[in-house]
């Protein structure tokens, strides 16, 4: 459980540190269809590594 803790927070903070670079590097129309591809990557990579985890560990 604390394996998949600690995954979990490092995505979210990836995520978070890419959303505020990308919100001062870019203009507002950029950002805004770039976050979601942002978002929708990180949710990829929690899915597919909760999935792996949870197998590797069982």
């Amino acid at each position: 459980m604390v394996i998949m803790t600690l995954f979990m927070g490092l995505v979210f903070i990836f995520h978070a540190l890419s959303v505020i670079l990308l919100a001062f590097f870019v203009e507002t129309t950029a950002f805004v269809l770039l976050s979601k591809v942002i978002d929708f990557s990180a949710v990829g990579v929690l899915v597919l590594g909760l999935a792996f985890l949870r197998k590797k560990l069982n």
